[in-house]
Order: structure tokens, then sequence, then C-alpha cells
């Protein structure tokens, strides 16, 4: 894996600048290059019944942030655009209603052309005493144009459990770092 030195000179070559101009290196890559980087960041503004013993994929209907198109009106989860392969950071945040029985099941799942790869997961028991459970996945995932990226949420504790919506608890944020 490049070190962050080596990812720093190839951008810097990129954008022509000197990497031995040590005053220019880290402040104009950081206010050149980061804030460009491809992101999307979107969110499921209403709560949702999670089924008892099933695993329900979670369909997004906002975008916070999404100037890339990784979120359209036909896409209900994250889909790579042409051209924005690369390295990315994958992050989820769910909320389960409170309910203090069983085990709580996370993941963060790529379909690349039908072939559906789960890259990250929580697994947690019901919270004691009946209070909501707060999930948070974060992990790097190597995306290729047409990818789609989405959670899915799993529990078990007999009877329905609600995905909390309220004051943003439920979204998914995608920020390419590098190339993979």
């Amino acid at each position: 894996m490049p070190t962050l030195a080596g990812r720093l000179a190839d951008l810097a070559a990129i954008l022509g600048y000197d990497w031995k101009d040590h005053e220019q290196r880290i402040d104009v890559l950081e206010a050149k290059v980061l804030p460009t980087n491809p992101r999307a960041e979107i969110l499921k503004s209403t709560a949702t019944n999670l089924a008892n013993a099933t695993e329900t994929s979670i369909a997004f209907d906002t975008e916070i942030e999404d100037d890339w198109g990784f979120h359209t009106g036909a896409n209900i989860w994250a889909v790579v655009p042409a051209g924005l392969s690369g390295l990315y950071i994958a992050s989820f945040e769910g909320w389960y209603g409170s309910n203090s029985v069983n085990t709580r099941y996370t993941r963060l799942y790529r379909d690349r052309g039908g072939t559906v790869t789960n890259f990250a997961s929580d697994i947690r028991p019901g919270s004691a005493g009946g209070v909501s459970t707060i999930v948070h996945l974060t992990e790097h995932v190597e995306l290729q144009p047409g990818d789609k990226v989405w959670p899915s949420m799993y529990q078990n504790a007999g009877t329905g459990v609600t995905l909390v919506a309220a004051a943003n608890t439920c979204r998914l944020k995608l920020v390419r770092i590098g190339n993979a």
C-alpha cells in the first residue's frame, strides 16, 4: 500500500507543484485536492419497521451532499458514477428503536455486476432496559463505476423494531480517498 508521503508526492506532481518546496506541500494539497474528492451523503428521512428475523435493505430518499451523482431519483442506494473508481471510505449510521432482546446485525454491501459482497458488519445484542441501539460502520472499500453500495439491518426481537429516522440518524456516506 502506498505511503501518505508517496500519495502526496503523486498529487503534487499532478497539480504541477515541486514536492521539494516544503512551503507548498501540505497546505496547497489540502486546499486544492481534499475539498474536491468525490463524495456523497444520503439520508433515509422516514422511519421504517424492521420485521422480525428479516434482513432489510435500507433505501435512501434524500441527498445531504452529492455533487458527483452517486444518488439519483432512480437509485435508492449509492451507485458509483463513471470515471470515479478508487478507494473509498464508506460509513453508515443507523438507529434501532428500543427493544431489549436478542440480536442486531448491521451490514454494508457492494454489488458489482450482480456479485454481492458484504464488506463491513456489526453484531450486537439488544440493549438492556429497552433503550435504542445506534450503530455506526466505517470501512475502506475499493469501488468501480456502476458498483452499488447499501446497508442492511436485521433484528430478531420476536416482533418488529423501528428503524428510527429522526434528526438525520439513518445515513450513508461515501468519500473517495484515492486510487485502489
